[in-house]
């Protein structure tokens, strides 16, 4: 029996026409890129607009935060105009009266919301009836979340409970098929180059571990709160330093013929023989 001549570790992207190299170059861009915005997305949906979020902003993403009610974020003074959700231009003609208005509502919040307060509360959320009462009519009224009655404004003074199990389960489905898609074709591309030995294991499976980790923490926060908030971090931090080095070092091979990546070939050379030497 003739035996099976080995399998030759031929197929380089470097040796591919130029065609191909312009392919999935501009792709690695575009995958460097899509990483970018993602970064953007969280600090402008989870963070303050101009900051990366910390572990608290986190924390009260998923989980929620039992201090802050729904009324707390609509009467934000510091939110933009334009933001659909502030509310506090209603509760008066000028700013003292809306500055007094909003003391009263969320000082009664703050206190228990109790029932026996309504009756000095009633005449402020009145002026939010033109909008928020079940026989408001028109566009931009919210007969769904009436403020008529003391029965009716009760939901809305309890604290945040973080996102919804519905907005989870589809931010979750959608995030961990792209991971793992970004991570399948970033972890072939990067397995056609010279790069060989652990770095390759370890950025390939930091990528896969990584999403994998940052998904699953969504939903111990959610569930648990702290410390699984701490994970989301570790998480998206492995899935994205491992993408975006595979990433750039197969960019590099492409277009530059390593010439990066043998900055990195000397240090990790020293490092294998210090482990030898041990």
């Amino acid at each position: 029996m003739t035996p099976v001549p080995p399998v030759r570790d031929s197929l380089r992207l470097a040796a591919l026409p130029a065609r191909f190299r312009l392919a999935i170059g501009a792709f690695l861009v575009g995958i460097l890129c899509f990483y970018g915005l993602a970064q953007l997305k969280v600090i402008t949906t989870v963070g303050t607009g101009t900051e990366i979020p910390g572990p608290e902003a986190i924390l009260w993403r998923y989980h929620g935060n039992p201090s802050k009610t729904k009324l707390h974020l609509a009467l934000d003074p510091s939110l933009p105009e334009t933001d659909p959700r502030r509310m506090i231009g209603w509760l008066g003609d000028d700013d003292a009266e809306r500055t007094t208005n909003r003391t009263k509502v969320l000082g009664w919040v703050e206190r228990g919301a109790s029932e026996s307060e309504w009756s000095t509360l009633a005449p402020v959320f009145a002026k939010c009836t033109p909008c928020h009462s079940a026989k408001a009519e028109g566009t931009g009224t919210r007969p769904d979340l009436p403020f008529d009655r003391y029965v009716d404004v009760l939901p809305v003074t309890r604290g945040d409970d973080g996102m919804s199990f519905t907005e989870l389960t589809t931010t979750s489905h959608n995030h961990l098929f792209g991971f793992m898609v970004g991570a399948l074709l970033v972890s072939l591309l990067f397995g056609l180059t010279r790069w060989r030995g652990r770095l390759v294991p370890i950025l390939m499976l930091g990528a896969f571990g990584g999403g994998i980790l940052d998904v699953a923490a969504w939903w111990g926060t959610k569930f648990w709160g702290s410390p699984f908030h701490l994970l989301v971090f570790a998480g998206g931090a492995s899935f994205g330093i491992c993408l975006s080095a595979m990433a750039a070092l197969t960019l590099d091979e492409l277009l530059l013929k390593g010439r990066l990546g043998s900055l990195l070939e000397k240090p990790l050379a020293r490092l294998r023989l210090a482990r030898r030497d041990d």
